[in-house]
């Protein structure tokens, strides 16, 4: 994929990256270490054990690895670089979106949904919490995987996609999810279509772990792979996506859209 000259919206995109920063970070000054994290603090050194133990029922090796690196690294006394890990994979999120849609549609309005990305007040939990690193992180590492599958990508970027992939499935339980979007994004365009065994890597992975360690977690909290489970998908599916639209664009505009 040729590269191109960087213009105007390029250089908004990134001011517009830089104050939305400055600005969460300044908002976060007060916050501090909350629920889920003193678990990562008390109970998670750094270890083969505590990367692949079942955080409930998910896998959040990553996660957890980061997270407790930083404590060892940083200690205790403030909050401000952990928060500042969860800005900058917001960040990066958000310029992820940006190419996508860029690549997508009309440069200013691909410029105008990064900065609904950007300040996202609906989704403030996940931008003010550091423990959220992992479900920003894995949504971060599967959109890389879109954008290095994206055109005619050699065997190069496959691989990396596929390493980004299996990186995310370990970081989050929503890295399943970015795995499925990225399996979709490849099963409906025939010139990629090849490549949805890219997808097969990640999935085996996170299914070994799930045999061997998760079903632990999950026998705990309920398993998700009950009938009335599996059965209550679409209406999950479809109050998800209205709820999603009605925090971008105002909740009766979104009703109205949805009925």
């Amino acid at each position: 994929m040729n590269a191109r000259r960087l213009d105007r919206t390029d250089a908004f995109v990134a001011a517009a990256t830089v104050i939305a920063s400055l600005a969460l970070l300044w908002l976060g000054r007060g916050m501090t270490f909350f629920a889920d994290e003193w678990e990562v603090i008390a109970a998670r050194p750094l270890g083969l054990d505590s990367f692949v133990t079942p955080f409930n029922e998910h896998w959040l090796g990553v996660q957890v690895t980061v997270f407790r690196a930083l404590v060892e690294a940083l200690g205790l006394g403030s909050y401000m670089p952990f928060l500042a890990v969860l800005v900058a994979l917001h960040a990066l999120v958000a310029l992820e979106v940006y190419v996508l849609a860029r690549r997508a549609t009309y440069p200013w309005i691909a410029a105008a949904v990064t900065v609904v990305v950007l300040l996202f007040g609906s989704g403030f939990e996940d931008l003010f919490w550091a423990m959220q690193i992992g479900f920003v992180g894995a949504i971060a590492l599967g959109f890389g995987a879109l954008l290095l599958l994206d055109g005619r990508p050699g065997g190069g970027r496959v691989v990396a996609a596929t390493v980004l992939l299996t990186f995310a499935i370990m970081t989050s339980g929503f890295g399943l999810f970015m795995l499925a979007l990225v399996g979709l994004d490849l099963l409906v365009d025939p010139a990629r279509r090849r490549l949805v065994p890219t997808t097969f890597v990640p999935a085996g992975i996170w299914l070994v772990w799930y045999l061997a360690l998760g079903r632990a977690g999950v026998a705990t909290h309920g398993s998700p792979f009950t009938v009335e489970a599996i059965a209550s998908v679409p209406t999950f599916v479809i109050g998800g996506l209205s709820a999603a639209f009605g925090a971008a664009i105002g909740g009766w505009v979104a009703r109205r859209a949805m009925t």
